[in-house]
């Protein structure tokens, strides 16, 4: 893929024809009420769909495009083997607006990308205790592409935070291969969040570069960031 930021939608091509895809959500698509939002399906194929209750769809929240937003409230996909990412590479892929600190944009046992409770800016947190901090705060109700990408292995792991196709905060070693498992529920949203989810994207393995790009600039484009 790679080449431009002109992406489909279909599993024939675009997102859907990502290597490693194993979540894709889409606001404008399979989601199953509107004052209460009680599942958002996954087009990734994977049928890893979110279900939950008290978030709300919002037509029209980003360039013409609904977004869920979540206030103080989950939307959860039940354990399974696809959020299993053990000490891979990975990529999470989320345009949203963030409202409040440690809002959880997503999140699964071992890993959670979020709001800082400090600062609000762009966190994965990998374990109970090791983290990766963009430089750029959230919390100001601006739409944004915010990522987290982990490549490389072992010693040579590397975690870059960011935003709108550019890094924001990166770290190298070691501990940012922690073993990421599927004991837990994938989730976006939280007793803590306030926030407006339009698209998500979580990659299992190697995206390159070049893919990577096209995605992030398809990204931009579609929601005008």
């Amino acid at each position: 893929m790679g080449g431009g930021a002109a992406m489909g939608g279909g599993a024939g091509g675009g997102i859907g024809a990502l290597p490693g895809l194993v979540l894709w959500l889409d606001a404008a698509k399979g989601v199953t009420g509107t004052t209460s939002v009680t599942a958002w399906a996954d087009q990734s194929g994977n049928q890893n769909d979110l279900a939950g209750s008290g978030a709300m769809l919002s037509a029209g929240a980003v360039n013409g495009l609904p977004a869920i937003t979540l206030s103080s409230s989950t939307l959860q996909a039940m354990n399974n083997p696809s959020f299993g990412f053990g000490t891979d590479e990975l990529l999470v892929e989320e345009v949203v607006r963030v409202n409040a600190t440690h809002s959880l944009l997503f999140g699964t046992s071992g890993m959670r990308l979020q709001s800082a409770t400090v600062g609000g800016f762009a966190q994965l947190q990998l374990g109970p205790s090791t983290t990766v901090d963009g430089a750029t705060s959230l919390n100001d109700a601006t739409w944004r592409v915010v990522a987290a990408r982990r490549s490389g292995s072992g010693a040579s792991a590397t975690i870059d935070v960011r935003l709108n196709g550019g890094v924001d905060g990166t770290a190298t070693g070691s501990q940012y291969a922690y073993d990421v498992g599927s004991t837990s529920p994938a989730t976006v949203g939280g007793s803590d969040t306030i926030e407006d989810v339009a698209e998500v994207v979580v990659i299992k393995g190697t995206i390159s570069v070049a893919d990577l790009g096209t995605l992030e600039g398809y990204l931009k484009t579609k929601y005008g960031l």
